[in-house]
């Protein structure tokens, strides 16, 4: 026993005696050596030269006396607190004290009572407390002392809670019992308490910093202890984390006090703490929801929307708009569990659209996040309810999907052209929605078959766009510029669905109809591509209804050939000037020229006559290119493309077809050789290449009337092949050309030889030996005659044609 009272003495006693006698000689010694030392010697005083010049106006004068130096006081140096001997043993001496206790605290802490280790740890926070008050007191160590006093607040709670841990203070206050968060909050209020003194004592900002976390801690686990369950402690804490913020954010204190922004940025992180708590068990339980969680949305809301308008800051109201969409989702899928998807729905929908009509209409809720937050919502809630629709209910969805696309028709209209051309451009696809299902309701309802419903449904959909383009065409005028984007977009839209609809087997009147209506809106607006999709749409709906009704290939390329030669005689009518003219008011594209090409494909039928009317309708389209502003050189090249291709369909033709092999090869000559007359006409204002093309072709066309000859190897026929040649022999000798005389006679030449290939095989080889010398004896004889006149050969035959031309 007398062990244990001597180990308490020196542990205890001794640690709080040692201070006191070191300060004590300290004291002693400092006043003995203060009595008999001697006064230091007063520093010299340097003063700058600058103030012992004469002045720069006096340097010229003789001065009878010298100016006095002005007299300064000297600067009194500063009081030093010197690191004495005994302030350095004094230290060190604590030191080891303190590191004896922590030693034998260790050493026999398995050893001692569960409240021997609580007196251990209480006795460690009271020494820590004396050394800080005296090395404040005595050796003026303030960062030292707040060290001290810091670590006797952590010893304080820790001796508090190894208690709870051993259930020193009863069972329910420890943490086996149901006072857990109790002794916590004790032990950071004791902490809390702690700081707030040190504060006052020490005057240290981090003090009341730790001072305030420690009391939101305190608050925090108080609000633990208070809610005996999950759903209890979330509203404590949004309840406090209310007050926490009206105190701080409500109040009107003074910013300028140094409390005020510890205060503040404390407060704000526990409210923070305070209020994620709750949001995420309300969050976790949005499916199933409770009471406490509609109670911790609305408090959440109602704080977002008073200090949004108290503090005039827009982010809490962007904040509200999204906690406000949560809390409708929460009521809709309460709904759910109640009454169904259906209901659900509707009740997300109502939700979504009120709080748009709120921040839509009422003043300080509007804003243009807010605004197409909700809107977006809403929106996102009529799409479900479309999605839901069925044959045993639908009307509520219809007209809720109706009432919103009337609503983003209504943002066209706005002053703001960003908004105008978005909402134009998304204006459509809420319809096209609508429209789908309103096809399944009407199949349904009215038992029609499937196209002939979508036929229907699809049609009037693309009138209404259409009539919606012309409207605000007519209505708005040139100056809306804003909602052109709108104009256009429902043409596209219509355009695309009838394109779609042309493909049907029925009705074929009423998408034709609209196709007419559309080409005649697209034409008046200020860009008419988009009357190009109509255009389509009526050649493919002529051509699934010819083949819906016949299945005569004659009767197909008949129709097709009628819309096609409609097209391009409406293409010269209507668009004179050319394939696109743009000016200031109006640029105009040629959509029946420019689609006419579709009709071309769709002619093309394994058969002569598809041939024919293919080549012909290609010639006919290549032609209907030329406009009133084409280019004279463009205007040829097009007219001898159509001229080519005419050329081929009339040598494809299906009718006036010889029995004779014979004649029809005449026939296609003649076709060639017309054709390059046609050339010769075409480039009239271009001599040169009138000239080379037309001769091109025609020496291709006697090139062929020789081939031709030699195919069909007869008397009549060679006799009717030279007597074609013999006649153009004496036309180009008439017409002095060099061009046709050597042509024509080079195949009269070869026609003859081939002619009468039969005579001349069967003479002997000495004939031929006979008629090679005879020819080379008559050139030696024209040489020598031309050398006699003092000619060459070629200068005496360049002679005799000097008058021919090419």
């Amino acid at each position: 026993m007398l062990k244990i009272y001597i180990i308490i003495a020196l542990f205890i006693i001794i640690p709080f005696a040692l201070p006191f006698i070191i300060i004590a000689i300290v004291r002693g010694t400092g006043r003995n050596s203060s009595s008999g030392a001697a006064a230091p010697p007063m520093s010299p005083v340097n003063i700058p030269p600058m103030y012992t010049r004469p002045y720069p106006q006096l340097r010229a004068q003789a001065s009878p006396l010298p100016q006095p130096a002005p007299k300064y006081a000297p600067q009194v140096p500063r009081k030093k607190h010197d690191m004495t001997v005994s302030n350095v043993l004094f230290l060190i001496g604590t030191l080891f004290v303190v590191l004896s206790g922590l030693a034998f605290g260790v050493a026999q802490w398995v050893h001692t009572s569960h409240s021997g280790r609580v007196a251990i740890i209480a006795a460690a926070a009271a020494v820590t407390f004396i050394l800080s008050a005296v090395i404040k007191k005595f050796l003026n160590l303030s960062g030292t002392a707040v060290s001290f006093y810091i670590l006797g607040t952590g010893f304080m709670s820790t001796a508090l809670l190894t208690a709870g841990y051993y259930s020193l203070m009863g069972g329910w206050f420890s943490f086996h019992g149901g006072g857990t968060f109790a002794l916590l909050a004790v032990s950071t209020a004791m902490a809390a308490a702690m700081m707030f003194l040190g504060n006052g004592l020490f005057r240290k900002l981090p003090l009341f910093y730790t001072a305030l976390s420690c009391t939101a801690l305190t608050m925090l686990f108080i609000a633990f202890q208070a809610g005996s369950t999950i759903e209890g402690t979330a509203l404590v804490l949004i309840i406090l984390q209310a007050l926490v913020t009206a105190v701080i954010y409500g109040s009107n204190s003074s910013r300028s006090s140094k409390y005020a922004l510890p205060c503040r940025l404390v407060g704000t992180i526990a409210a923070i703490i305070y209020g994620a708590i709750p949001s995420m068990y309300t969050l976790s339980t949005i499916a199933y929801p409770t009471a406490q969680g509609y109670f911790i949305f609305a408090v959440i809301i109602a704080q977002l929307i008073f200090y949004g308008f108290y503090k005039k800051i827009d982010g809490l109201i962007y904040g509200e708009s999204a906690v406000s969409l949560l809390l409708a989702l929460m009521i809709a899928l309460d709904v759910y569990n109640e009454y169904g998807r259906r209901y659900c729905c509707l009740c997300f929908f109502g939700a979504a659209f009120l709080l748009y009509i709120i921040h839509r209409f009422v003043p300080k809720f509007r804003h243009i996040f807010t605004e197409s937050f909700t809107f977006g919502a809403a929106v996102t809630g009529s799409v479900i309810c479309l999605a839901n629709v069925t044959e045993y209910g639908y009307i509520p969805e219809m007209l809720i999907a109706m009432l919103m696309s009337a609503v983003i028709g209504a943002y066209v209209f706005s002053k703001n052209k960003g908004i105008s051309t978005a909402a134009g451009i998304t204006a459509v696809f809420l319809p096209l929605l609508i429209c789908g299902s309103a096809a399944r309701i009407v199949i349904s309802e009215t038992g029609l078959s499937s196209i002939s419903a979508n036929t229907i449904c699809w049609c009037f959909l693309a009138f209404i766009f259409t009539s919606s383009a012309f409207i605000l065409k007519e209505v708005t005028g040139k100056d809306a510029k804003g909602i052109e984007a709108a104009r256009y977009t429902d043409l596209i839209a219509a355009g695309v669905i009838l394109i779609a609809a042309s493909g049907t087997n029925s009705l074929y009147i009423l998408p034709a109809a609209v196709c007419l209506i559309h080409f005649a809106v697209s034409n008046r607006m200020r860009c008419n591509f988009t009357a190009l999709m109509p255009a389509l749409a009526l050649i493919i709906i002529a051509y699934k209804a010819v083949s819906e009704y016949s299945s005569d290939e004659i009767i197909k390329l008949i129709v097709l050939s009628a819309v096609f030669l409609t097209y391009m005689g409406l293409s010269r009518l209507v668009y004179p000037n050319g394939i696109l003219v743009s000016s200031e008011e109006k640029t105009a594209v040629d959509p029946l020229l420019s689609t006419g090409w579709l009709a071309i494909l769709m002619m093309n039928v394994p058969c002569r006559n598809s041939a024919f009317c293919m080549l012909m309708a290609m010639a006919i389209y290549s032609a209907c290119f030329i406009k009133k502003k084409t280019p004279d050189h463009v205007s040829s090249i097009l007219l001898s493309v159509t001229t080519a291709l005419t050329a081929a369909a009339l040598i494809t033709r299906p009718f006036l077809i010889p029995d004779s092999a014979e004649i029809s090869s005449k026939i296609t000559i003649a076709i060639v050789a017309l054709t390059g007359l046609a050339c010769r006409f075409i480039w009239h204002k271009y001599t040169d290449a009138a000239k080379y093309s037309s001769n091109g072709i025609f020496i291709f066309s006697f090139a062929a009337l020789l081939l031709d000859a030699v195919h069909f190897d007869n008397g009549a026929n060679t006799i009717f092949v030279m007597a074609v040649m013999i006649f153009v022999l004496i036309i180009s000798i008439m017409s002095r050309s060099k061009t046709w005389f050597i042509t024509s006679s080079a195949c009269l030449l070869t026609i003859t030889v081939y002619a009468t290939r039969e005579y001349l095989m069967a003479l002997n080889w000495w004939i031929y030996l006979f008629i090679a010398g005879m020819i080379l004896i008559g050139l030696a004889a024209v040489n020598e005659y031309c050398k006699k006149n003092n000619e060459t050969l070629r200068s005496s035959v360049a002679k005799r044609f000097s008058g021919w031309t090419w």
